[in-house]
């Protein structure tokens, strides 16, 4: 199973970024998970270990994709900017799609996971008019 780089950045400014966990030696159609770390928006990133093992294991027990997301931290950046940095990566995976993820990469077949993010994130996807991805 391989990391795709060191990240792929979507927005320096914002520090905004996902590392990208894709299976090897699957030539499948593979969901894609979207995973938004735990941390009470206030500590830990995509670069924790633990999430690291996570993010492995789903890759290669689901098999999926999987991306995993850096978002802006609390108290230097106030509530409602981890929603909308996350937001934010599902538009410019339905906008990038093919320049970003495998082309065996399903996005009408995608889950998100990480509680409360991904609930919120998941209820403004659904009112959202994304091309790709299908809520």
């Amino acid at each position: 199973m391989a990391r795709a780089g060191p990240g792929l950045r979507i927005d320096s400014f914002r520090n905004l970024w996902f590392l990208l966990f894709v299976p090897t030696n699957l030539d499948q159609i593979l969901s894609v998970i979207v995973f938004f770390h735990d941390g009470r928006f206030v500590y830990l990133t995509v670069e924790s270990k633990a999430y690291d093992v996570v993010c492995r294991r789903f890759a290669r027990k689901v098999p999926a994709i999987v991306v995993s997301v850096n978002y802006r931290l609390a108290p230097e950046h106030r509530y409602l900017a981890q929603y909308n940095d996350d937001f934010d990566v599902l538009t410019f995976l339905d906008d990038n799609k093919s320049q970003v993820l495998p082309k065996n990469a399903n996005l009408s077949h995608y889950f998100l996971t990480g509680a409360n993010l991904a609930h919120h994130v998941a209820y403004r996807a659904a009112e959202s008019n994304f091309q790709k991805l299908k809520a």
